[in-house]
């Protein structure tokens, strides 16, 4: 499927966020499994199938191909400075379904990824080039490989993209955080636009809560601010499927 925002972008943006309590979250993860990342996700899917369907555009037997960094750090690595993230292609299942069936689909496919180790190879894939081959060559190969590297060549191709957009979860400070002496109240993570990528979702943790940002371009996502309510649409309904059960 292929939205609005996967056309080249205006340079212009604005974002629209919620706030949630990570014990909130807890208890989704608890009911139903998975992870937090799982749950966002779940979440972000519910709020594209929204967006598409008041888009006017046909949403059953498709999927929504998200971008999200992964984390890779092993044992080995767990004392190492430098971060250990590779980027995983996820498949979310648009079509008119509950959010607690979306969060099932998702569960199993990332549990399936990760047994696979499809981030970690995509990591390996790339050392590795950087290893074997010489400088110039390894960084012809990373530019040919890498879909970011590509979407990022020209930001006017009308060429359309390999994902829909770019979801990341920071974890932030579990504790209070202070700025010249003052409390920080609330934190947002703005995650940039891509070439033909003008909708990016980031969310950062902190102080026990959970912030979701999305970031649209205002030429090809100008009603960004839609989001906002879709994504806490979805997230009550996940709260009261857990009470119902």
């Amino acid at each position: 499927v292929r939205f609005s925002f996967n056309a080249p972008i205006s340079g212009d943006a604005s974002f629209s966020y919620a706030m949630f309590r990570l014990e909130d979250f807890g208890s989704i993860r608890a009911a139903h499994g998975g992870t937090i990342n799982d749950v966002l996700l779940a979440m972000v899917g519910t709020a594209l199938h929204r967006y598409a369907v008041k888009h006017g555009m046909e949403t059953e037997g498709k999927f929504l191909r998200l971008l999200v960094p992964s984390n890779v750090r092993s044992m080995d690595t767990k004392d190492k400075l430098g971060n250990f993230v590779s980027m995983a292609p996820v498949l979310v299942p648009l079509g008119e379904m509950s959010t607690r069936d979306r969060l099932a689909a998702i569960i199993a496919y990332t549990r399936e990824m990760k047994e696979c180790g499809l981030a970690r190879m995509v990591s390996l894939a790339i050392a590795l080039s950087q290893w074997m081959l010489s400088p110039p060559l390894s960084y012809l190969a990373h530019r040919r490989f890498s879909s970011l590297q590509k979407q990022q060549k020209d930001a006017t191709s009308k060429k359309p993209p390999s994902f829909n957009l770019v979801v990341t979860n920071v974890p932030g400070s579990p504790q209070p955080s202070y700025a010249a002496g003052q409390e920080l109240k609330e934190t947002y993570v703005l995650v940039p636009l891509l070439a033909s990528i003008g909708l990016v979702c980031g969310a950062m943790s902190h102080d026990g809560t959970l912030s979701v940002t999305f970031s649209g371009d205002k030429t090809t996502a100008p009603d960004v601010e839609v989001f906002s309510g879709y994504v806490n649409g979805a997230f009550t309904e996940l709260l009261a499927a857990n009470e119902q059960g």
